[in-house]
C-alpha cells in the first residue's frame, strides 16, 4: 500500500499526488514563469528553496503563499499612474 496522499481535482477526473516540494522546472510550469524569474523569487525570499543532493527544491507551501499574495487582476494598478476620471 502506498503512503502517497492524493488530491482529487474538482471534476473528480484525475487524482494528483500531494507533494511538499517541486523542482525548479516544475515550479516554472506551475507558476508559468521563466527559470530566471523563479530564481529571482527565491533570491527575494518569496519562494522557499532547499537543497537535497545538490538539487534545488521549492516548497509547495511557498508556491501557495506566492499565489495567495498576488493581487487580483481587477485590482492591479501601476505606481504613479493617474486613475482615469470623468471630465
Amino acid at each position: 500500500m502506498s503512503d502517497i496522499s492524493l488530491k482529487r481535482l474538482s471534476d473528480d477526473s484525475v487524482a494528483v499526488p500531494l507533494r511538499k516540494f517541486y523542482s525548479v522546472r516544475e515550479t516554472e510550469q506551475i507558476i508559468n514563469a521563466s527559470h530566471a524569474t523563479v530564481y529571482r523569487l527565491i533570491s527575494d525570499g518569496r519562494l522557499d528553496a532547499r537543497k537535497l543532493n545538490g538539487k534545488t527544491l521549492i516548497s509547495a507551501a511557498s508556491i501557495d503563499r506566492l499565489a495567495a499574495e498576488l493581487p487580483k487582476a481587477g485590482s492591479i494598478s501601476k505606481a504613479g499612474r493617474n486613475s482615469r476620471s470623468a471630465e
